[in-house]
């Protein structure tokens, strides 16, 4: 072989090896976005969920952060958030704040802890929620809220929820 055709052939095995380097990286990144995010329990901070959510209620904040965590393991769980007994009644508050005569009403901690339950892709949400009644004895209540559903008295189309599942703050 002459000195140029072994150069021509390098570059060109050079090329190959980093055009299948860049499909590669592109192919794993766009299939792995989800698998990317963390899959234990987050608080829900500064979290704004938009997707389908069932809502897990627990009284006690140790019974949220065990259930929390069994749940994160789950298959047909892409995100779980937490929100303390705290945290709810600071909402509460926040929700409230021009309605003192309701605002007032809630004594602290009670209306326990809440986990928001985001169902992965292909799950059915309500099929979810009837499981997770059964399956977590500590719930005092488990409510699904489907987005496509009409609320009544709401006649307005909810705002477009990003593929993320989580309005950015």
């Amino acid at each position: 072989m002459t000195a140029p055709r072994t150069k021509r052939l390098l570059r060109m095995g050079a090329l190959v090896v980093i055009v299948a380097g860049v499909v590669a990286t592109v192919l794993l990144w766009r299939s792995g976005s989800e698998s990317a995010e963390p899959r234990g329990p987050m608080p829900l901070g500064n979290h704004q969920v938009c997707s389908d959510t069932i809502m897990v209620y627990v009284q006690k904040d140790e019974d949220m952060t065990r259930v929390a965590g069994a749940l994160a393991g789950d298959t047909q769980i892409a995100k779980v958030v937490t929100e303390t007994s705290q945290e709810v009644d600071d909402r509460y508050r926040r929700v409230f704040a021009n309605q003192p005569e309701l605002r007032d009403l809630l004594k602290p901690g009670r209306l326990g802890a809440v986990i928001h339950v985001v169902p992965s892709s292909g799950t059915r949400t309500r099929e979810l929620a009837d499981r997770l009644r059964t399956q977590v004895t500590e719930a005092s209540r488990v409510e699904p809220i489907v987005r496509d559903e009409p609320v009544a008295g709401i006649t307005v189309p909810p705002l477009p929820c990003p593929s993320s599942g989580e309005f950015p703050r």
